[in-house]
């Protein structure tokens, strides 16, 4: 329309009148408040052996997922939930999940495709 309204003044005619509609309002709506996780805690995963995943990911019943970088020989979860059900999985290496909860330290190793732990007591 625009192009008509400059090929009209070149051309020296009127141009034609133009009538546009007033957009309708957005609406927001807030997302719903996320689930309670509950009390959370620490969780430390160390890695031995020559197989190495890139990061590792938790993800809990509850909601809660995060990843974490495997540097140093170890991923840090600071606030993982410390009940229900999470799960760690290795990624970069194809390997078994392992059942985790806040709180908690493992010393694990990727052998073949399955991912040896054992908790570190406190």
């Amino acid at each position: 329309m625009a192009l008509l309204a400059l090929l009209a003044c070149a051309h020296h005619e009127p141009a034609p009148a133009v009538s546009v509609e007033p957009a309708a309002p957005t609406v927001w709506v807030a997302a719903p408040a996320p689930a309670s996780m509950g009390p959370a805690g620490a969780l430390t995963m160390l890695f031995t052996g020559a197989q190495l995943p890139g990061y590792i990911e938790v993800n809990c019943d509850s909601g809660f997922r995060e990843r974490a970088s495997v540097a140093g020989g170890y991923a840090a979860f600071p606030a993982v939930p410390v009940r229900g059900a999470c799960r760690a999985f290795p990624k970069g290496v194809v390997a078994t999940a392992v059942v985790v909860n806040g709180g908690q330290v493992w010393d694990c190793a990727v052998v073949g495709t399955t991912t040896a732990c054992v908790a570190v007591p406190p």
